[in-house]
This record gives C-alpha cells, structure tokens and sequence, in this order.
C-alpha cells in the first residue's frame, strides 16, 4: 500500500469512508423507525434511543480513562519512547475491564427495577428490559475496545477505522432485516444488532495493530498504576464534561417519559434520530484533522496548527451548515415521506428548534480538540456543568409551570448551546493554545452568514422546485448541497485558503 499519500489525499479517504459509514448507520435507523412505530408503537421507538443514552451514562466513568489514551499514547510513540507507550496502552485495556466488570453489575441492577423508575406499557416490560441490558453490554463492548483505536490515529489511518465502521453496520443491517423478517417484531433486536456490529469493529481495530503499530502490544506486565493515574488525572475533568453533556442532552427523552408521556417521549426520539446526524457531521469531519494537529502541537508547529483549526473550521461549518439549511426549509417534507401516520407538524417544529440549537457549534467543534491537546478541560467542564444544570432547570419549569411541553425540552438547549458556543468555545480554545482571543470569531462570523444565505437561496429553491416523492428531495437535497458548497466557499475560504486545499489535495 502506497505509504506517500498527502495528507489531503488521506483526509478524502477518511471522509469518504466515514461518511459512507455514517449513510449506513442512518440508513438502518431510517428503516427500523417506521416499522417499530408502526408495528409496535411511537412509545416504543422511545425507549431505542433512550436505552442508548441510558448506557451511555457509563461513559460519566469510563471516559475519565479513554478520553486522554490516544493522545499519552500517540505522543509517547511519535517521540519513539514505545516502552512508556505500551505502558499506557496496556493499563487502558485493563483498566477498562475492571470499571465496566462493575458497571455491568451496577446497571443489571437498575434494569431489574427498570419500570419504576420510567413509564413503560405493560405490555413492553419485558422487551424494554432486555434492550437496556443489551445496549448496556453494546456499551462496555465499546468502552474496552476503544484503545484498539489508537492505532488508525497514531497512523494517520483513520479511513480504516470508516472501512470497519461501513463492514460493521452492513452487518447490524443484515441481522435486523433477517430477524425483522422471519420473527415476530421486538424492539430488543436492536440490541443484539449493536453487539454484532461493536464485535466485529474492536476485532477488526485489534487485528490492525499488530499490522500497523506492532510495537504497541497489550501486556499484563506492562500495566501501570502510575499510568492509569496520570489518565484519570487528565480525564477526570472531561467526566464531569460527560455529566454535564448529560444534563444538556443525555435527560430530555428521560424528562419528557417522566413528566410528559411516553408517547411523547417517542416522538422526541424521532425528531433525536434525524438531529444526531447533524451532531455526527461534526467529529466525522473535525477528526481526519486530529492526527495532524496532534503531531504539530507534539513538534512546536504552533502556525500549522492554528491553520488546520481554521481550516477544519470552515469545513465542518460548511457540512453543518448545508444540513441545518436543508432541513429547516425541506424538513416537512422529509417527515411527510418518512413517517406520514406521525404528528409530522409537531415533529418538524420540533426539529427546527433543536437544529438551530447546534448552529453555532457546526463552526467551533473542531476547537475542542484544543483542550484535550493542551490538557486544559477544567474550565471546559465547569462551564458544560453549570449550563447542564440550567438546562434541567429550565425544563422542568417551563413543563411544570408554563406547560410547554416537548418545546421546552428542546428549547432550553437550544439557547444555551448557541450561547456557548458562541461566547465561550472560541474564547477559551483561544486561550489555551496562547493565541489572541478573537483569533477564531472571524470564522464563526463568516460561517453564521453562510447559514442565513443557505435557507435564502434553499428557499428560493424551494418555490421552484416542490418534491414530492423520495426520488424527488433527494434530487433537490443534492442541488442543495452543491449550491451550498459553493455559497460557504465564496464567503468563507480565503483566496490562500484555497491555494492551500488545492495543494493537499494533490499527491506528494
């Protein structure tokens, strides 16, 4: 295999297979939404994704261990020091294994008394019950194989790790045509078709270490307290970072099941199935960066790292942007297609208000790599912690006393988000690599016009062109796009941004 690629050229790679990775992910949770609700209800296609984030509650533990690995890891084997390498490699693996032997045991529990504590329809006890344990060991399948992962990164391979993640979903969509097929429908099965996936992707990131990095090698000897010490230190803030994460987004399907109804629960689900693509736009494009940023913070290359953030800056403003215009002035039409017997009113209302919420962050995400480079996630943490709380706040009185439904669930985020991300990310990333403080608004200013000139031009669009049919907006979708590209691109990219990009496009 050529071993000369550019870094452009390896950056398209990885988008590439991300993105294809990415379509189908998405692709099964099109499919399975409709059939679950309408084969065994909207409330049921609640607890899919609320039995996710339930699981992913651990990773308030298991994140002060991973968080900082790739990196310690990354640094240690680029300055060639393979045995301090392997330290840390080894004592992430064990680690992992001991904290989620216990977190399985402590989540068993809770699922056992599972219908106490949130509303489930009788009928679906014993079937919710069993997708929460599933999800839960889905989890901890992750959480043990993620130093595996290290790899791609420290070679600058992550196209590799989109490969695995397209095999890996191809063979979750393949169980759950069959067992949707031939089987009476359970909501369950969702379950065991992400252990079938996580299986396949930490076996196949295992197998590429020995090829890649076959100096890196998990080693009971190798394990090391001080190791393990030196992560939770550095990891521990972007813990309390999860919790506050959790407030801020991991309790609305929880709030609105306690305090709302099920159903409405579910319906807060769907709108979640189509915003988390827009949430996953951002890492899939802020993350072939990462490799190159590590490697020119670890030699001092401050200039070249500033670059590569703004770069990465205006490209994933430039995906987020396109999907945030889309969906706000196409949504309707989306929801009418895919689940035509929903409220699909309320549904795109919904969607509106949540999309708009990440408006900001599209342009500032790649920014937070700032703070795990320069281990300064403290503040990061506070911040996330206390706008958390504020969130739950806020729902709970908009519910309570205004009652204002599902509206309010989405619309505390809403506001805080864009509020964070535009006051604080660009500040404090600026501030942790040393740089001036409003190094990086230009950017955000550029990118936020870029979004109000795409729903313009989408909804000129739009008065021309009205699909109807599948085949139809997805037609549009691509016109769209493209007039978006281009419109990002004349308002964003520099002229000598452009001379750049043209140049890493090219092989060396």
């Amino acid at each position: 295999m050529n071993q000369k690629r550019s870094s452009g050229y390896q950056f398209i790679l990885t988008v590439i297979f991300s993105f294809l990775a990415v379509a189908i992910n998405y692709g099964i949770s099109f499919a399975i939404t409709p059939y679950i609700t309408e084969n065994i209800g909207t409330d049921a296609y609640g607890f899919v994704s609320l039995a996710k984030i339930f699981a992913n509650y651990g990773s308030i533990v298991t994140i002060a261990l991973n968080s900082f690995a790739a990196r310690y890891i990354a640094i240690e084997y680029h300055k060639g020091n393979y045995k301090k390498a392997n330290q840390y490699y080894s004592s992430v693996f064990y680690a992992d294994v001991a904290v989620c032997t216990v977190l399985l045991v402590l989540f068993s529990i809770v699922i056992v008394f599972l219908d106490y504590f949130i509303s489930i329809p009788k009928e679906l006890i014993g079937d919710v019950k069993r997708l929460f344990l599933l999800d839960v060991i889905n989890f901890l399948i992750i959480s043990i194989g993620s130093v595996f992962m290290v790899t791609t990164t420290i070679s600058n391979r992550l196209e590799l790790t989109g490969m695995i993640k397209s095999a890996s979903y191809f063979l979750e969509a393949v169980f759950l045509v069959v067992a949707y097929t031939i089987l009476p429908p359970k909501v369950y099965y969702v379950g065991i078709g992400l252990i079938v996936s996580s299986l396949f992707f930490a076996s196949m990131h295992f197998l590429t270490t020995s090829r890649l990095t076959p100096v890196l090698k998990i080693n009971r000897k190798d394990y090391s307290k001080p190791a393990v010490a030196d992560l939770v230190k550095a990891g521990i803030w972007n813990s309390v970072n999860s919790l506050g994460n959790l407030l801020n987004s991991g309790l609305d399907l929880l709030v609105s099941n306690v305090m709302l109804s099920a159903l409405q629960s579910g319906q807060l689900a769907i709108v979640k199935t189509v915003s988390l693509i827009y949430t996953t736009i951002m890492p899939l494009i802020a993350q072939p960066f990462q490799p190159q940023q590590l490697k020119y913070y670890a030699m001092e290359e401050k200039g070249k790292l500033i670059d590569s953030f703004k770069i990465a800056m205006k490209i994933d403003g430039m995906f987020s942007n396109i999907f945030m215009a889309g969906f706000v002035v196409f949504g309707s039409v989306f929801y009418k297609l895919w689940v035509p017997k929903e409220d699909v009113s309320l549904l795109f209302a919904i969607s509106v208000v949540t999309v708009i919420g990440v408006l900001t962050e599209g342009a500032t995400y790649p920014l937070f790599y700032a703070y795990t480079l320069t281990v300064k996630n403290k503040i990061p943490c506070y911040v996330t912690l206390a706008t958390g709380v504020l969130n739950v706040i806020g729902m709970i009185v908009l519910i309570e006393f205004f009652n204002a439904g599902l509206f309010a669930v989405v619309g505390t985020t809403t506001v805080i988000l864009l509020l964070e991300h535009a006051i604080f990310t660009p500040i404090y990333s600026a501030y942790c690599l040393k740089i001036p403080k409003w190094t990086f608004y230009p950017v955000l200013i550029k990118h936020l016009l870029s979004a109000v000139l795409m729903v313009v031009a989408f909804m000129g669009i739009k008065s021309i062109i009205q699909p109807e049919r599948w085949i139809g907006l997805i037609l549009v979708a691509i016109l769209c796009a493209l007039v978006g590209a281009v419109l990002h691109a004349i308002v964003v990219f520099d002229k000598s941004e452009w001379s750049i990009v043209r140049k890493k496009l090219k092989r060396n």
